[in-house]
């Protein structure tokens, strides 16, 4: 198996983006004045980093299973201007991504206020709406499917391939381990017959929309970016991850507006179903989307040594537990 860490911690990988990027800064007519250097690498992305007199310069790989990202975020660009981090340049192929600096993301700006936190799902979802008409676009350019209609014939096939996993593996599962998760599946099962009812579109889905993939403009409007965890999928789901900064992580404090929030997301959608309906299916919507979450680890896994997934194996396997729990 290739190991995507190892490979991003050779010289030569080094010196083929390195070239990329100054020779990307020079066309651009940004003056670099320091060396480009690693900033973090992980098992899903590598980041580096060039100073120029113009500023700081962001440079993203991910691993192979998300590369898709510099792609898309090109397309999505293009579908919902003024809403999405526009790079200064991509390279498709190598699924590379140059960004000037943006500033703090949003979590570093301070406590997170109600206004700021509506102001996050009601950008998504106008992205949303508008990326529902261009399915075959983003789906060309590489965006990952996950249909609310195919949940519980996924989760039985993951726990089937966790099962055959060497028992040294660090996400095996057990005989029992395996056999718990497959007897909740009739729990899925309602949950996607409730998600599917409700007749939306399909869309872009963010899967990890949390104040550290924003940024905020000049003047004011919020930019997502981070994409590399999307998929195309019911777009309810995009409220997992808000919906645990609240409940979970306890963002805005002891009286999170939850309801508020889920209304003001909700809101978009209420031409095609009624907030009544769309309501009531929230928690049904929330229990899918955790397919969706497992899904951007599965997908990392064929270019990654597992050692590298020692410590995940419960933050990862508790997605596949939350759809059928």
């Amino acid at each position: 198996m290739a190991d995507i860490v190892r490979h991003w911690n050779s010289p030569a990988w080094f010196a083929e983006a390195s070239t990329w990027i100054l020779a990307t800064c020079a066309r651009l007519g940004l003056r670099v004045v320091a060396p480009v250097a690693h900033h973090r690498v992980r098992f899903w992305s590598v980041l580096l980093t060039v100073e120029t007199a113009e500023g700081r310069v962001w440079f993203k790989e991910n691993n192979p299973g998300q590369r898709f990202e510099a792609a898309l975020t090109m397309e999505l660009v293009g579908i919902a201007p003024g809403q999405i981090l526009p790079p200064l340049a991509v390279d498709r192929d190598h699924g590379w991504i140059l960004t000037a600096d943006a500033g703090p993301v949003l979590r570093e700006r301070g406590p997170l206020t109600e206004p700021v936190l509506l102001d996050l799902v009601h950008t998504c979802a106008n992205v949303q709406r508008r990326a529902a008409e261009h399915g075959t676009r983003l789906r060309a350019a590489g965006l990952p499917a996950r249909p609310s209609g195919d949940a519980v014939g996924y989760v039985r096939r993951q726990v089937e391939w966790l099962a055959r996993l060497d028992a040294t593996h660090p996400l095996h599962l057990d005989a029992a381990a395996a056999s718990e998760l497959l007897a909740g599946l009739p729990r899925l099962e309602d949950a996607v017959a409730q998600v599917v009812a409700l007749g939306l579109p399909d869309s872009v889905e963010h899967n990890d929309l949390h104040t550290g993939n924003v940024f905020v403009a000049p003047d004011g409007r919020l930019l997502l970016f981070d994409w590399g965890d999307a998929v195309w999928a019911n777009p309810v789901g995009s409220l997992l991850a808000p919906h645990r900064m609240l409940t979970v992580h306890g963002d805005l404090g002891v009286d999170p507006p939850l309801a508020r929030m889920v209304d003001a997301y909700l809101e978009h959608w209420s031409d095609l179903a009624s907030m009544a309906e769309l309501r009531a299916a929230v928690p049904a919507a929330l229990c899918v989307a955790g397919t969706q979450r497992f899904e951007t680890f599965r997908r990392l896994m064929d270019a990654m040594d597992p050692e590298h997934l020692v410590g995940w194996r419960d933050p990862i396997l508790s997605w596949l537990r939350s759809t059928v729990a």
